[in-house]
């Protein structure tokens, strides 16, 4: 982070995009813990207790309606327990915890998510019962700017010197360039050799075609920005 903010630019050498292309957009990645403080009674009365684990469906299910397919807004629920563990108990269970994934294009989906987040407590299902929210930002967004977009077309015409076309779009997946990006909007992602699939298992690979051109790209990138800047 200290050196992003020491320099004009930062190159981001992951993978680059199937269909030979270059990332100018990743989603912001949090992880949302939810925590239902419910009561405990004999399942036979359960008007006696307060359900968290029906308290943190309804929650999740709140959650559901964030999401927006079209900016790519999403919300993924990782984990719930409840209860006690312990299947031969017939108790309502007072305690329940869920934690879900979520991911955001832009700064402004992203206070959105995070402000129904906050507000969760205030709307509950069951009448005295306790939602306890905790946020955890894991990657912050890298959003697509003005500098970003000079720098991938700047890309795109060396690429073309070799008779190439360098796609530039946004990819799912988060990198060091969202870190990058919040200090310094001048990045850009995905100038190694393209991904041939099955990223993080042990079958990944990369299309070997592509190496060449891409030391091309990234070494005149180096060469172009080194000598007069972005």
């Amino acid at each position: 982070m200290k050196l992003a903010q020491e320099h004009d630019c930062v190159l981001c050498v992951e993978s680059g995009k199937p269909g030979d292309g270059v990332v100018v957009n990743r989603p912001s990645v949090g992880r949302l813990q939810i925590e239902v403080k419910g009561l405990a009674a004999h399942a036979s009365n359960p008007e006696e207790g307060r359900n968290a684990a029906v308290e943190l469906a309804y929650q999740i299910l709140k959650l559901s309606r964030l999401e927006d397919k079209e900016k790519g807004t999403n919300l993924t629920t990782r984990m719930i327990e409840s209860g006690t563990g312990n299947l031969k108990k017939a108790v309502v269970p007072d305690r329940a915890v869920g934690v879900v994934n979520f991911r955001a294009y832009t700064p402004e989906e992203l206070h959105r998510v995070e402000a129904a987040i906050n507000n969760m407590d205030q709307n509950t299902l069951i009448p005295g019962i306790e939602v306890k929210t905790t946020i955890t930002t894991l990657f912050p967004v890298f959003a697509k700017s003005e500098k970003t977009m000079k720098l991938a077309r700047l890309a795109q015409g060396i690429y073309n010197e070799l008779g190439l076309n360098l796609q530039a779009s946004s990819a799912a997946p988060a990198s060091d360039a969202n870190f990058t990006s919040s200090v310094n909007e001048a990045t850009i992602d995905s100038l190694g050799p393209v991904s041939g699939g099955k990223n993080h298992t042990e079958e990944e690979w990369a299309d070997a075609t592509t190496v060449i051109p891409r030391l091309y790209l990234l070494t005149r990138m180096l060469m172009e920005l080194g000598s007069r800047g972005l």
